[in-house]
């Protein structure tokens, strides 16, 4: 079963365009970190830019890529929108545990 099905009932109604981009670039970005960046969590955020889970799908792309402090930046953006985003907070903790803050 594709991720897209499982967490479309997880998620606000109003966001719900931009879920399955956002849970894709979550569960991608996480297992695969060897695989190239397929820009899913950009494409959330031309959908919604105040969608948390797509700013934190963002960090870790960022992240992947090198650029620790632009994700620690883009997941500050994703907590100033909220706070209690378990994705945001999730893997805004296991950044850190990678980054050893």
């Amino acid at each position: 079963m594709k991720s897209k099905r499982v967490t479309a009932h997880l998620v606000r109604p109003s966001f719900a365009s931009t879920q399955p981009a956002v849970c894709d670039a979550l569960l991608y970005e996480w297992r695969n970190a060897a695989a190239p960046n397929e820009g899913y969590a950009l494409r959330a955020l031309e959908l919604d830019p105040l969608l948390p889970e797509a700013r934190a799908a963002r960090a870790l792309e960022l992240f992947r890529e090198g650029r620790s402090d632009d994700a620690c930046l883009e997941f500050a953006r994703a907590m100033a929108i909220e706070r209690d985003c378990y994705e945001t907070n999730v893997f805004y903790a296991l950044f850190c545990r990678s980054v050893g803050d």
